[in-house]
């Protein structure tokens, strides 16, 4: 769904169950042809050749005075100047405006979240800098933010306290009219990943700090989580984006493991079970 300014958004959902140019102008060119003195030209040739008869000698007088009509007539073409188009004034373009967009934040059920903030990010994964951020929504659900109009943006909600994630986003076209619609965006409880982490000689890798990059089938790398596992090599990534990725677990020492697409279900835990570090 793309709702253009006014209504240009597109809703995109990383889990099934959830809601689901540019202008080419050629300015036209007037071409002025020069005065075609062709005719002139002709006239002249037949008195000249005229002149060198020695019968007639009005013929010659004539002829002379022709020949000097047409080159008087022919000076004044070539020296009249062409015309000076008229320089027009230079006015700048007016400055882009930030435009309102209004969102409604909701649970699964479809019930209003408060403390939610919209945000506007240049790209759609989940950790990228906000360029506006808004109010924090209130008992319904509601807030607006005001995003620049010149720039194409994602606008999702963002929980604070990292328990919740936005399971939808939108992404919002550039123009100076705000979109048409409220942005309805529904937020998903954070799911838990769980893995056992071994060295290559298959020994636990115990009590050191590992990172996890998770990584959107599109839109690339989308949610980066960091925890120490415990002595048996455990580690518990807790509340982390719900959805479909591929994942890779690091060590400081930069040994590292690729896992195919995982499922992380909302409010529910997944164990990836033992992986050995390469």
């Amino acid at each position: 769904m793309r709702v253009d300014r006014p209504a240009k958004a597109k809703a995109v959902a990383l889990l099934p169950h959830s809601i689901p140019d540019d202008y080419s102008r050629n300015d036209p060119y007037s071409k002025i042809d020069s005065v075609d003195d062709c005719a002139i030209r002709h006239h002249l040739h037949f008195f000249q050749s005229k002149i060198q008869n020695p019968k007639s000698k009005i013929l010659r007088t004539v002829s002379a005075a022709v020949c000097a009509l047409c080159v008087m007539s022919c000076s004044d073409s070539v020296s009249t100047p062409a015309a000076v188009p008229i320089a027009q004034p230079h006015v700048p373009a007016a400055p882009p405006r930030d435009v309102p967009v209004r969102v409604h934040v909701v649970d699964m059920d479809g019930a209003p979240v408060a403390n939610m903030a919209p945000i506007a990010t240049e790209r759609a994964n989940a950790f990228d800098t906000p360029v506006a951020k808004g109010e924090l929504t209130g008992a319904d659900g509601s807030s607006s933010l005001r995003v620049p109009g010149d720039q194409y943006l994602y606008v999702r909600a963002w929980d604070p306290a990292k328990r919740m994630f936005a399971n939808n986003y939108y992404d919002v076209l550039p123009g100076n009219a705000p979109p048409g619609d409220v942005l309805s965006i529904t937020m998903l409880p954070g799911a838990q990943f769980d893995v056992e982490i071994l060295g290559a000689d298959g020994a636990p890798v115990a009590s050191q700090p590992v990172g996890m990059m998770m990584s959107h089938p599109v839109h690339g790398p989308w949610w980066p989580a960091e925890t120490t596992t415990d002595e048996q090599g455990r580690a518990r990534f807790a509340s982390v984006p719900p959805g479909k990725y591929a994942i890779t677990i690091e060590t400081r020492d930069h040994r590292h493991v690729d896992l195919p697409e995982q499922t992380l279900l909302p409010g529910k835990s997944t164990d990836a079970g033992p992986v050995t570090l390469r």
